[in-house]
């Protein structure tokens, strides 16, 4: 990891955080095996907070700008964190945070559990008006889940178990001298590991409407790993198996858009009942107003392929169709994560998808076949 110090950017390399189980079995094993802890899974968008050792500070998700062919900062869109960072971290820190929204951005009102949804009202606007919301409605949390370097340490190659001691020591360090400050950093929290009676607690999870939890091997065994295997933001990596396992509602999946489909004319209803007509026929009102219809969405395959897995249609309200009919460039190769009725592993389809959001914080090539239909 280490490399010419004085240009060492902290902020490039991303964990692969978490892998699919190949069968329940070894999910269960996990889940009741002393050998894993289970941390809660925010709703959230995961990014790398880091301090270089020139001191400037970042805030990093896992995306090149199409535009400059760089690694998209966001740090400017949260001023606290900047400042946090640049008051309180040493320099060669890298932490990563799940950045976590308690409110409707766009309205101000409040929620009651963290949707990934809302975290776009603050990174995907300008950073003045990511900064005049946050002055209105509050600072966006950054939760803490891992580490990957502090004072220019490279924790990441530890186990897990010495990656979450580093961890609780160095937010309890950071929160006593920022409260010794004046500074309660209420936005700031961290994840708890928990350790005994796992499948009640992910249960409880769950049933209170929270995303789900990350079970993480906490000592190498033998083969098997229990450190992260990081990439630089931008390159691919295979998943990690054995080392970290998402767990959540099995009826949603990530899977990326690989086209925009059009309405066709064709008017289903009534014929008194129809409001919208081209050359005295009777249309349908995506059709009339221009609208797109759905999105075409894939996964990759095991040869690296675009796999079709099938279109999602519900979920999309008026504002996003016109948006993709006029601007599908602004949708194409995004993730999205669907809820559908269940998942056909044997033909690979998705029952009745409906868009759920956007996943800004997940790139394409993640969105794999063993994933989606595991």
């Amino acid at each position: 990891m280490k490399g010419d110090e004085e240009n060492m950017e902290y902020g490039i390399y991303n964990p692969m955080k978490y892998a699919t189980a190949k069968s329940m079995d070894i999910l269960k094993e996990a889940l009741n095996s002393d050998d894993y802890c289970i941390q809660l899974k925010r709703d959230g968008a995961s990014y790398v907070w880091a301090k270089d050792l020139d001191g400037s500070v970042h805030l990093y998700g896992d995306k090149i700008s199409k535009k400059t062919g760089k690694i998209i900062d966001k740090i400017d869109n949260v001023p606290h964190m900047k400042q946090f960072a640049e008051e309180y971290f040493p320099l060669g820190t890298a932490l990563l945070v799940e950045m976590c929204a308690h409110v409707n951005y766009a309205t101000g009102e409040p929620v009651p559990k963290t949707k990934s949804a809302y975290v776009n009202g603050i990174m995907l606007c300008t950073p003045k008006k990511a900064a005049e919301r946050q002055a209105q409605y509050g600072a966006m949390e950054a939760y803490l889940f891992d580490v990957l370097f502090w004072s220019d340490t490279d924790i990441a190659s530890m186990d897990c178990a010495g990656r979450i001691t580093h961890m609780e020591s160095i937010f309890k360090g950071l929160h006593a001298e920022a409260v010794a400050d004046g500074n309660r950093a209420d936005w700031f929290t961290m994840a708890e590991s928990i350790y005994k009676d796992k499948d009640e607690v992910i249960a409880k999870w769950i049933a209170e409407g929270e995303e789900g939890g990350v079970l993480k091997l906490l000592h190498s065994m033998g083969r098997l790993s229990a450190k992260h295997y990081l990439r630089q933001i931008g390159e691919t990596a295979a998943r990690p198996m054995h080392v970290c396992y998402k767990i959540k509602q099995v009826d949603q999946v990530d899977v990326f858009i690989t086209g925009i489909e059009m309405p066709t004319p064709e008017y289903t209803g009534q014929i008194e009942n129809a409001k919208y007509f081209s050359d005295g026929m009777p249309v349908n009102r995506l059709y009339a107003l221009g609208y797109a219809n759905a999105f075409a969405v894939g996964c990759i395959d095991e040869e690296g392929n675009i796999r079709h897995v099938g279109t999602v249609a519900s979920g999309l309200n008026d504002e996003m169709r016109k948006d993709m009919a006029e601007n599908p460039e602004n949708y194409i190769g995004e993730v999205i994560a669907v809820t559908c009725m269940s998942v056909d592993k044997e033909a690979r389809t998705l029952r009745h998808p409906r868009f759920t959001q956007m996943r800004p914080d997940k790139a394409a090539v993640d969105c794999t076949i063993s994933e989606v239909f595991r």
